[in-house]
């Protein structure tokens, strides 16, 4: 199992919040509400860090109260922006950010799913990760780079 608690603290991102993760029966939820399979790597992420992660993602809807509406906001922005779009049944939103962007992998059996985007300013998805455990690598990278002055990666090389 991938330890994102750690990779958090090693790239001091563990201020504030703290780290916190949800219980298994919080994470059967959330795929009884999708009627989905979650993939292992999320799993893994939420039952450590997914109520809160310190510093990381502080700025966007990513956390367990999040996702469990998040379907709901993205029906609202697509009807705004006018977009003929819908994700496919077995998709799952798990990052908003300001109503604009919306990041989702499909629950398709990969432990490690690509990761999508969607957003106003590109209504067409892309892909912008080849998994999720390189986007939230990528993204605490990106978040310690935004928090520190020359910090310290040691743990991005070592992981």
């Amino acid at each position: 199992m991938i330890n994102f608690k750690k990779w958090l603290e090693q790239a001091g991102l563990d201020e504030g919040t703290g780290i916190l993760g949800i219980s298994a029966k919080e994470i059967e939820l959330i795929e009884q509400k999708y009627s989905i399979r979650l993939p292992k790597s999320y799993k893994d992420f939420l039952q450590q860090c997914g109520i809160s992660a310190g510093l990381f993602s502080r700025d966007i809807s990513f956390f367990y109260d999040d996702v469990l509406y998040m379907w709901d906001s993205f029906g609202e922005a697509v009807r705004e922006w006018g977009v003929s779009f819908s994700l496919p049944e077995n998709a799952f939103l798990f990052s908003e950010y300001q109503g604009g962007s919306y990041h989702y992998f499909i629950c398709d059996g990969n432990d490690n799913p690509p990761i999508f985007a969607f957003s106003e300013a590109n209504p067409v998805p892309i892909q912008i990760s080849s998994g999720f455990v390189e986007y939230i690598k990528d993204s605490i990278s990106a978040y310690q780079d935004m928090f520190y002055k020359n910090p310290d990666k040691r743990w991005f090389k070592e992981s």
